[in-house]
């Protein structure tokens, strides 16, 4: 079993680290297993599949102007250090004669974070998969980041932040006249 597994080389590292003697970390093997296995346990596919099925229950709307959700906060682990990762994620969309509820949206990345991904990956998946599944006339994703692997170690900025951004759709190649993409980030300027 997984968590059994994860357990033992948890108890192993506390071990090796000379840690084993102290009682603060009694449980803590059995503490972290329990976190890893039901928080970050999502393989790539499955954060994809539970993100479709989330979006999938869609309703017909006739509104074409933009809807914006955010920031949602969630957190992940730093794939090279697996140290915690604290993310803002905006979403704005624009339907295209259907609607998913706004509790949807943020979902998806909260979905997403229980996989270890690289920031940038990050983003681009809740984009890609909102358009894929909810077929808007277009979306866009920010997503401002506090990474302790910068803030604790290496670096040691404990102010830096990291921001991405996704597009697609009218996002991506706005019309002449109206740019979605000024509308969205002034949108998130006023909450």
């Amino acid at each position: 079993m997984i968590k059994d597994r994860a357990e033992y080389a948890i108890q192993q590292l506390i071990n090796n680290m000379e840690w084993g003697d102290d009682i603060n970390f009694e449980a803590t093997p059995a503490r972290v297993a329990k976190w890893l296995t039901d928080y970050q346990s999502l393989s790539k596919k499955e954060c994809r599949s539970k993100s479709t099925e989330d979006l999938s229950k869609r309703f017909p709307t006739t509104n074409s102007n933009m809807v914006t959700v955010g920031p949602t906060k969630v957190f992940s682990l730093c794939p090279h250090h697996l140290l915690p990762i604290e993310y803002d994620v905006w979403i704005g969309y624009i339907p295209n004669k259907e609607a998913v509820g706004l509790s949807k949206l943020s979902r998806v990345p909260q979905n997403f974070a229980r996989y270890p991904w690289i920031q940038e990956d990050f983003t681009e998946e809740v984009a890609e998969n909102i358009i894929v599944n909810l077929h808007p006339k277009g979306v866009m994703v920010i997503v401002r980041g506090v990474h302790n692997c910068m803030r604790m170690r290496g670096v040691k900025q404990p102010n830096a932040i990291t921001t991405t951004s996704a597009l697609r759709g009218v996002f991506a190649h706005p019309k002449k006249g109206y740019d979605p993409r000024n509308e969205m980030q002034r949108l998130i300027t006023l909450g």
